[in-house]
């Protein structure tokens, strides 16, 4: 006890003088401030791990890694985007197969691999961008309200779900002698998209997508579209064109059998930015997005409403 009475009145003392002496009291308190200064970058980080809300980290938390990506892997060397473009790319030979057959309409869901869902959002984006910023918000926004007031999915039981690839993404075999000898696609994303170029390419032919609702209802010019499907004034040079793919680049992939019975199985919607005065209208945007199958409707853009 006499330890701690002791120890209580030495920092008596210090505080008394303190007090009395009035040049150190300045020196404490600009000493404070710019200790408060120097601490906001560390409360931001702290508070951002906290809550969950760190910018990207939704996209981040669904992300298929570039991490490691060849050009031409050989099997086992294919990254998660690798195998993840593998599955879209064996779905969408499917479809083509069957409508080449005519066997479309009797296509089911189970006859594509649904190893990554039935029906997902994909999301090409990169880190720096106000858009992808944008349209993060809003799809974390969906995420966190589905089911709630205009955020219901037309078919009961669905729920959010989605994948992403940085386009922005490095990789610890970007400086690799190979690809810098080449003189292309120096970047983990050029070379994954170098890799599929195959998917986006085949897609402007199987999808008529000139004519795709969402594109006819709200007037959308043809540039992004044709950035989206790898076009090129060279067509057996398709790294003419990557750099300049599209971001965000929002697509729709559906297996579901209501997509089958109306024509829009696979990757048949897609949009480069999302649109609305605030982040719930933007969701609505979205939401609409995902029902793209439901009875058409005046109040979903994705729906076929001006032919009825």
């Amino acid at each position: 006890m006499a330890i701690l009475k002791s120890i209580g009145a030495f920092f008596v003392r210090i505080w008394r003088w303190i007090k009395e002496t009035a040049w150190v009291q300045p020196l404490l308190i600009v000493g404070a401030i710019f200790a408060v200064i120097f601490s906001i970058p560390y409360i931001t980080t702290w508070v951002q791990g906290w809550t969950g809300s760190t910018q990207y980290s939704f996209y981040q938390a669904r992300l298929q890694t570039l991490e490691g990506q060849m050009i031409d892997p050989t099997p086992g060397q294919e990254t998660e985007a690798d195998k993840f473009a593998n599955v879209l790319e064996a779905n969408e030979r499917v479809i083509r197969q069957a409508v080449a057959d005519g066997t479309y309409s009797s296509l089911t869901t189970e006859d594509f691999d649904t190893s990554y869902g039935e029906k997902f959002f994909f999301v090409v984006w990169q880190e720096d961008c106000s858009a992808c910023e944008t349209a993060e918000d809003a799809l974390r926004y969906l995420d966190e309200h589905w089911g709630e007031y205009n955020l219901r999915p037309a078919i009961s039981g669905e729920t959010f779900l989605m994948h992403t690839i940085d386009a922005s993404q490095e990789s610890s075999n970007d400086d690799d002698d190979a690809f810098l000898e080449m003189g292309t696609a120096p970047s983990a994303f050029n070379r994954w998209t170098l890799q599929h170029v195959d998917l986006f390419q085949q897609l402007s032919t199987d999808w008529d997508w000139q004519n795709s609702a969402y594109k006819v209802n709200e007037s959308i010019g043809d540039d992004n579209y044709l950035k989206f499907f790898i076009e090129t004034s060279d067509s057996a040079d398709p790294t003419e064109a990557l750099g300049s793919f599209p971001v965000p680049s929002i697509v729709l992939v559906d297996y579901t059998d209501e997509a089958v019975a109306r024509n829009l199985a696979g990757i048949r919607e897609v949009i480069f930015s999302v649109t609305g005065d605030t982040t719930q209208n933007q969701a609505a945007l979205l939401m609409n997005m995902w029902n793209h199958t439901e009875t058409p409707t005046m109040t979903n853009p994705f729906t076929n409403y001006r032919n009825y």
